[in-house]
């Protein structure tokens, strides 16, 4: 039987302050922004303390966002009415501490919402998802932060990111059919498919990595080869290794996974399994960790370690996640 650290996990009232859990190592370096009672709280993941770091009046926060470099931020707001109709929607640019901001986007009793906004490396536009909230339809544009001038990325799409050079997107689509990861030059022409649906039941939310060097994802099912499974080391709730199932689009019962793939489409791996529902994942400004947040708790995978076993996966806490996050310095 594996050994490992015994992790103390109080369950706490989701937006409340003081610290979650204690793990007594690593250290994990910088600040964790995540989504809670419709506004952005932050937690500092070295001592994880938590504290509510930015709220909208009468708007509910739905995406978070860190730039490149870490100096900026964008988040998503939607506004409804008292029957629960669709008023407004926006995407908003501020400083890191959330002072300055800027409405970049916004629709206006259009019954679309814009979300999931990322940015481009040199912080000069933003890509982000169009959702038409009667059909449910989801479209991926970019907007100029400078014009505020928006264009078309896919039809069909939602959760893009760009590529380390800035060049060309990375986004979850149905096209027609189970989802799968898709590959397009910034102008929206020639998209290819990066990771097919063969294999899985869902794939969703790819992001690259700061060097370029891999794209993650989060998916349900065994992928085109079950070879390609491998099991993750590390701490669970009582300092066992973990085996588990994800979720980002939801699944009731089925088994979400953490994988990475070339930006070439070569390398699929299935690269840690997760103990978590619906999770939403984001690199470490360093790239060396990766945070999966679901409604079971919240995870940091190693992705250092080139081991055939899987990167290390260290459960923090139980506290479930209210929605997407992003991991700032």
């Amino acid at each position: 039987m594996a050994t490992g650290i015994l992790l103390l996990v109080p369950l706490l009232a989701e937006g409340g302050s003081g610290p979650i859990t204690q793990v007594p190592q690593p250290n994990y370096p910088g600040t964790l922004l995540y989504l809670s009672r419709g506004g952005i709280w932050q937690m500092n993941l070295a001592t994880l303390q938590r504290q509510s770091f930015l709220q909208v009046p009468n708007a509910t926060i739905t995406h978070i966002s860190h730039s490149w470099d870490h100096q900026r931020v964008a988040y998503s707001t939607s506004v409804r009415g008292a029957g629960f109709e669709l008023l407004e929607s926006s995407i908003i640019v501020a400083s890191a501490d959330g002072s300055e901001p800027r409405t970049v986007v916004h629709e206006d009793r259009t019954g679309a919402t814009v979300e999931w906004p990322a940015w481009s490396p040199d912080g000069s536009r933003l890509v982000y998802t169009k959702t038409l909230f009667t059909s449910r339809i989801q479209r991926v544009e970019e907007v100029d932060l400078t014009t505020e001038a928006r264009g078309l990325v896919a039809e069909a799409g939602s959760s893009p990111a760009y590529s380390a050079d800035g060049e060309s997107i990375v986004f979850a689509s149905p096209a027609g059919r189970t989802w799968s990861i898709w590959r397009a030059p910034r102008g929206g022409d020639g998209s290819t498919v990066l990771v097919s649906e063969v294999g899985f039941e869902d794939v969703d939310h790819p992001l690259y990595a700061r060097g370029g060097e891999l794209v993650a994802f989060v998916a349900a099912g065994p992928g085109p080869d079950v070879s390609t499974r491998a099991p993750a080391r590390g701490a669970g709730l009582l300092g066992q290794p973990f085996f588990s199932t994800a979720s980002a689009h939801p699944l009731p019962g089925s088994e979400f996974d953490l994988w990475t793939i070339r930006p070439d489409g070569s390398g699929l791996r299935r690269a840690a399994e997760l103990l978590s529902e619906e999770p939403h994942i984001t690199w470490s400004p360093d790239g060396r960790y990766l945070a999966s947040w679901g409604r079971l708790g919240l995870q940091i995978v190693d992705v250092t370690s080139d081991s055939p076993l899987g990167y290390t996966v260290r459960w923090l806490t139980a506290l479930p996640s209210g929605g997407p996050i992003s991991w700032g310095q």
